[in-house]
Formats: C-alpha cells, structure tokens, sequence
C-alpha cells in the first residue's frame, strides 16, 4: 500500500511557520570570551575586560573609545567577533559592520564571521546582501543560516526540491526540530525514492511516528514500520494504524499476526456499531480464513464485502477462486457413501455438509453484472475478470474433450478482439498457459507471437511478401520476394522480442524467452531472461566477482530456473550453480524444489563436486520420493563411488 504524499504538500507551509528561528541565539556565543596565552593576548583580553566594566558602570563613552583603540589589535576571527559584539551592545551598528566587512576581507571563507554579518544583515531587512554572504555557508555547520534566509527572502517558492532538502537538513541539524527531517523526507517522497527519505528518521520514538511508519513501509522496511506503529500504540495515540500494522505483518510473511491486527479493526468496528472498516481489511481476513479451513468465517466476511460494493473487482476475484475451489472438493469415498445410508455421518463429512459453498454460478452471475455495466458505460472491460470467468467455466466443464475447452477460449478471445490479432493482455496470458498445458505448443506459439506482433508492431517480413521494384521513368515491376525459410522466420521472433524488451510486461518477456528457447534462439531467450530477471524490479542482482546475489520478484522461479540451464549449457557452471541455489531458495513447491535440486546436482558433477552432488539428490528425493530422475542419478553416483 504505497502512500500518497501529494497531500502533504498543502501542510507544509503551515510546518515551516510554526518552526523556530534558527539564528536567534546563533552569535551569543561570541559576545564575551576569554584568550589564554601571554604578550598581546593578555593585554587585549584585559582591554576587554576594561569595556566590559565601562559598560556595566554605564560610561559608554569610555567604553567606545577604549574599544576603538583595541580594535586596531583584534586579529582573529574570534577577537574580531568580540569587537563586533560590543559594538552591538553599545548600539554602534555602523560601526559594529565596520568590523564584521574587515574581518572577511583579512580572513575571507570564515564561516562564522559570514554567518554573524549574514545574521546582522538578516535583522537589517536587508535581505538580497545576507542571502548573497550566507550562500558560502551551503553544507558547513552554520548551512542553516543560508537556509533561514533563503526561506525568508521567497526567493525560492518551490517547497519540494534539491536545493531545499539540503536546507531542511541543515536546519534541522542547527535545531534539533524534526520538522525539519519531515520537510526534507517529503521531497524524497514527491520522487518516490522512499529509501533516501527512510534515511532520514533519527528518532524512532517521536512525535511523527506516524509519518516514519508510512515512510519505512514504502521504503520496504516493514520491520521499522512496525517498530514506529508500537510506539504510536504504546503512547496511546489515535492515529495508530492497524491497517499499516497488518500489512507490514503481511510483508514480513507472518500472517497470523496481520489477521490478528484485522481482527481488531473488525471488532472495534462491531463494538462501536460503525460500518467504516475498509474492505479490503474484510477481503484480507477472508482470505486467511478460507486458508485457514475457517469456511464459515470466510463466507460471511467476504459476503460483507460483495453486499456493500457488488462492483469490488478483487471481491468478485476472490469469489471466483473459492468458488472453483469447492468445486473441486473431494468427493466421498465408498464408505463415506455407505455410511450416509445409515444416517450417519463421520465429523469430516458433518464439516463438508454444513459448509457454505461458493457456487460458480452466482460468481459467474455477479461478474457478468459488473462486466455488462462497464460495457453499458463505454468502459474499457476487465481483463481479471474475463479471465476468471473464463477460469470458472473450464473448471466447471473439465470432464468435456479438450476440444471443446479449446473452442471455449478461442471463443472468448474472438469475443473480446480488440484488433486484429490484438486481445486483452491477461486474457492472452491465460489462453496462452492453457494451451501449453493442453500440449498445444504450437497453437500457443502462433497465438502469441501474432498477439506481440500486433501490440507492439514488431517489423515482420511475411514469407513471399510481394516487392516493387521501379524504372528511371515511373514504371514498376513487382516480383515476390524469395520464400523466407520457416525456422529462419521462428528464429527471428525471438530477436525481435528481445529488442523490444524495455516496453513489454514481464509475463510477455517470459513467454517470449520460453518460445525462443523452443525454436532454438538461445541467445534470444538468454538475453530476455537475464533482462527480466536482473534488470527489472529494482533488483540490484551482481556483485564486483560476477556472482548472482538475487533476481527480480517481478519474474518466475521457472525462469530462473531456464537461465540457469542456459548457463549450464554454456559452460558457466557456477553462474548456472549460483542461480539454481537462489531459485530452490524461492519456491515454494516441494516438487519444482526437488527438480531444481536434480538440476544443480548434475551441475556440481561437472564441478567434480561429487560429494555435494550426492547431498543434492539425496534432498531432492526426501522433498519429492517419486523424483524418478534423481533416484537413477543417485544410484549411479553411488555406485560409481563404491
């Protein structure tokens, strides 16, 4: 749930105003001092001491002219600043600046002797002059006085930049004020580099806590989030966010403790007899709760969600998927059914039988209504929905000949064509799985291909296309050009996908590398899974050595799994190692882990690592015993070791 910040913009004057002045105590420290040392020092610190008496007797007189006759002896930056001082307290400011423009030019780049005259040409109104001395004090310790000034002369109206970050950095170092840190997390935040603005935080038991929560969520670091919300809530504060809480708990995979902040907002909700619980907070806790076998529960949370809002698409979706759940829910076994005629039942057949179903009809029913409204108000239709739809009438007629489900889709395809060869983009993701799991490859192949041609205009010479060729006085010739050969034409799909990577979506990326490696383009599908994999998703994925450290969320372990084997084929063994170890470690599927796991043993074999070949097999088959290749495998190597 990533924030939106714009909000915050329209607040931040009002945060500017209310903050301190940074320079109201910034030159005190100057106003009296001691030297140590001997010779002049002494005595220019006893002549001090003398216009100090003066001044405390009230003889200003005195005081003046012995503090112009020691003036002469100041040298530096800080017997200058005691001049100046005096000068000041004994109302002399003609002559007190005097001092201070002296003082720069016999020590120019002093940063405090710039930043007292920038503070005196501040209290002067004389704005333009203290903006141009204080510009040297950018990034120094006294940087908040240019940024004061700056923000005082209007010169700058922009709230979110740069330039001001830095100021508000400053500022906040110059007072402690973590307004200031709030100020400059926003700019960061306008640009949604959330990690720059998470750095931030120094105080993780403040005031803005609430803000820092939302900052590190965005930031993707929910354990911080989580850590900012339990101060929130341990100082009793209003604003706490159960919602934030239990999506941090979800990101940080654990669940149970996001349904149990859910669970509070709900019951505080039913306490309070409001109806303000957002759904998406139902829609959460059913979803647990059906994961939970809490079927019951489940129902009655996700109908909470359908009755208020039957346009919710994720609801509706959601509805979808139980609803092809329970119809495949396992049927009864021979006793079960012999035990039913004697009126009895077992807890697990009592469990089933008062058990609320989700019937595909009524999903079906509900998403045609919302589908039908969009169409009856020229919107555009959705692709989940289609697909869903779609997913539950396959489920529902899977005992048909597979003819018939293929019909089905190329059905809702043709229905839904938004040009040609041009169809909703989940729609053909969906159709195109299918078909490969149905065996059709080259169906889904030429479905595919034509689908990316058509969307992204991919240049594509048609075999025998017809040529023109003209003369120097207008006439033309046309001839056909020479029949490209077909595994040419299937090889050069790849390719084209491959320079069109930057503006596809990742499925297409995918599924383009996965059909460039059956037509035997296995540079193609290189380069389109190592761009998907590492280039895609923020992933910072390779160290200094060459090793593989991650690889994109955005894309399947599959295709981790198939670069890996490329890699392998190639030579590049602990490339291919490195990448098969990352993939075993995201999945999971017990059986997809187990082939993997087959996959880096014959790796490690080529390494001559026969030892940890062995344990790699031996894994693989305690996660999946009808792993029939790694069994053989393993036997072979062991044999081989006797």
């Amino acid at each position: 749930m990533k924030k939106n910040w714009n909000f915050l913009s329209s607040r931040l004057n009002p945060v500017i105003a209310a903050l301190p002045a940074v320079l109201t105590v910034l030159a005190a420290g100057f106003l009296f001092f001691s030297c140590s040392g001997s010779g002049k020092s002494s005595s220019f610190t006893a002549a001090l001491n003398t216009v100090d008496s003066y001044i405390n007797l009230g003889q200003t007189q005195d005081a003046l002219k012995l503090l112009k006759k020691t003036s002469k002896s100041a040298y530096s930056a800080y017997a200058r600043l005691g001049i100046y001082r005096r000068y000041m307290t004994l109302g002399e400011k003609a002559l007190a600046e005097k001092t201070l423009l002296s003082a720069m030019k016999k020590i120019p780049g002093n940063s405090e002797i710039h930043a007292v005259y920038a503070n005196f040409l501040l209290k002067e109104n004389r704005i333009s002059e203290a903006l141009q001395t204080a510009s040297v004090l950018k990034g120094t310790e006294y940087g908040s006085v240019y940024g004061e000034i700056l923000l005082k002369s209007g010169q700058n109206e922009e709230l979110f930049s740069a330039e001001r970050t830095e100021i508000y950095r400053d500022c906040y170092a110059a007072t402690k004020n973590e307004k200031w840190l709030v100020n400059a997390a926003l700019q960061f935040l306008k640009d949604g580099n959330y990690s720059e603005a998470a750095v931030l935080q120094q105080n993780f038991d403040s005031e803005f806590a609430v803000f820092w929560a939302a900052v590190q969520f965005d930031a993707k670091n929910y354990d911080l989030c989580l850590e900012n919300l339990e101060n929130v809530e341990k100082r009793g504060d209003v604003r706490f966010d159960r919602g934030l809480a239990s999506d941090a708990f979800y990101m940080l995979g654990d669940y149970d403790s996001a349904e149990k902040e859910r669970e509070k907002i709900i019951l505080k909700a039913e306490e309070a007899k409001t109806d303000d619980v957002p759904e998406n907070v139902y829609l959460n806790s059913a979803i647990w709760s059906y994961n939970a076998g809490e079927y019951a529960r489940a129902y009655d949370l996700l109908m909470t969600v359908v009755m208020r809002n039957s346009k919710n698409i994720p609801a509706l979706l959601t509805y979808g998927k139980f609803a092809g759940a329970d119809f495949e829910v396992e049927e009864e076994d021979l006793f079960e059914q012999e035990l039913r005629k004697t009126g009895l039942r077992t807890y697990s057949m009592q469990q089933r039988d008062e058990r609320p179903k989700f019937l595909i009809s009524d999903a079906v029913f509900r998403i045609d209504q919302v589908l039908e409204w969009q169409r009856e108000n020229s919107l555009p239709l959705s692709d989940e929905l289609l697909v869903e739809k779609l997913a539950m009438w396959l489920t529902e007629n899977s005992f048909l000949p597979q003819k018939k489900l293929e019909s089905e889709i190329w059905k809702t395809l043709e229905t839904n064509e938004i040009a040609e060869n041009m169809y909703p983009p989940l729609l053909v993701q969906f159709a195109v799985s299918r078909f490969l799991n149905f065996g059709i490859k080259e169906e889904a192949r030429l479905l595919f291909e034509k689908y990316l041609d058509a969307r992204y205009k991919m240049k594509r010479q048609e075999q025998g296309e017809n040529k023109v060729e003209y003369d120097i006085f207008g006439g033309e010739k046309r001839y056909a050009a020479p029949v490209v050969p077909e595994f040419v034409t299937r090889a050069a799909f790849g390719d084209r996908a491959a320079d069109y990577a930057r503006t596809m979506e990742n499925w297409e990326i995918e599924t383009a590398a996965f059909f460039a490696l059956l037509d035997g383009n296995v540079s193609a599908a290189r380069r389109l899974y190592e761009y998907v994999l590492f280039e895609t998703g923020g992933a910072k994925t390779v160290q200094g050595d060459g090793q593989i450290v991650s690889f994109s969320r955005l894309c399947s372990v599959t295709s981790a799994v198939n670069l890996a084997g490329i890699y392998a084929s190639e030579g590049d063994l602990k490339k291919a190692l490195n990448l098969y170890g990352l993939s075993s470690g995201r999945t999971k599927s017990r059986k997809l882990k187990s082939k993997i796991l087959y996959l880096t043993a014959l790796v490690q074999e080529d390494l001559k690592n026969t030892d940890g070949a062995v344990l790699s097999l031996e894994y693989a088959l305690s996660l999946d015993p009808m792993n029939a290749q790694a069994r053989l495998r393993l036997k072979n190597l062991k044999g081989a070791l006797k």
